[in-house]
């Protein structure tokens, strides 16, 4: 084999290794080359990160923008208020015209609601009447001796008993001996129709005149029992209750009977007899107590 000269590149190489003309070793190159793509991906990753953290408030103050929240009438302002103002006076008026309102009928009146009617009141005059009626009634109705009524008789004062009849109650003599007979009479200024008036307890009064007084006879205790001047004692039958009955007239009745001081039959004729009678307030068992 014929031997060529060498190249002179192979001859060079030779003499001195290879080397790089330029910049780092090829292992060096690549380890740069890993470290600045770390780097890079780092710092990509932290910017998306911070981004996203962005995005993220952003939508979470645009939601809290959006809720609805308590509302706020907004005052008009001063520029505003000219030009409500103005639409005011461009709108149409809803007020009729006076030809429209001369041209519209009359709304008719809605239906009264139908009341009630009012009681009719009696006539003054009937009013009248009937407050008089009931007058009378309270006059006539039996009424108890009152404390105003006690005070009015005097215990131990002389009394004339005046009948609702026209007659006086009469012991037929001044000195009214035990068992004289109480009779009916025309009045007189004689002392044989006084009597002196005592309280006897439990709002019961007795008739007396010179130590006899006005009693039933016997104590009786039926309806028509005789009335005379007897020897006075305890007994309830000399006891009288004055009951008023109107214009200052009283009835009497004994207090052992319950009868009442009565003059027989209603009878207005001198010298009638005077007895126990079931109460009844007819006038013969009405009598005026009247200062002697």
């Amino acid at each position: 084999m014929v031997n060529q000269p060498e190249d002179e590149f192979v001859t060079a190489f030779r003499k001195k290794p290879a080397k790089a003309p330029r910049g780092l070793l090829p292992g060096r190159r690549v380890a740069t080359t890993l470290v600045w793509a770390t780097a890079t991906v780092a710092a990509v990753t932290l910017g998306v990160t911070a981004a996203g953290a962005v995005v993220g408030n952003d939508r979470t103050d645009l939601a809290a923008d959006q809720q609805p929240g308590p509302s706020v009438s907004a005052e008009p302002t001063e520029k505003s208020k000219p030009a409500a103002e103005d639409e005011k006076k461009d709108a149409p008026s809803e007020e009729p015209t006076k030809e429209q309102t001369q041209a519209a009928p009359p709304a008719a009146a809605p239906p009264a609601a139908a009341q009630p009617e009012p009681e009719k009141s009696a006539p003054a005059s009937e009013a009248a009447d009937e407050k008089d009626e009931d007058d009378k009634a309270k006059d006539s109705a039996p009424r108890k001796l009152t404390a105003q009524d006690k005070n009015a008789l005097v215990d131990g004062k002389q009394y004339k008993l005046l009948s609702a009849l026209g007659t006086c109650l009469d012991r037929g003599s001044d000195n009214g001996a035990v068992g004289t007979n109480v009779v009916s009479w025309v009045c007189t200024t004689g002392g044989n129709q006084t009597f002196t008036l005592r309280e006897a307890g439990r709002d019961l009064y007795r008739l007396e005149e010179g130590g006899r007084c006005v009693g039933v006879t016997n104590a009786s205790t039926e309806a028509g029992g005789n009335i005379a001047m007897l020897a006075c004692n305890e007994s309830m039958s000399q006891r009288w209750s004055l009951t008023e009955v109107g214009d200052g007239y009283r009835t009497l009745a004994a207090g052992h009977s319950r009868y009442c001081m009565d003059v027989e039959a209603g009878k207005s004729e001198t010298g009638t007899n005077v007895r126990q009678w079931h109460c009844n307030s007819m006038r013969a068992q009405q009598w005026l107590l009247k200062a002697a």
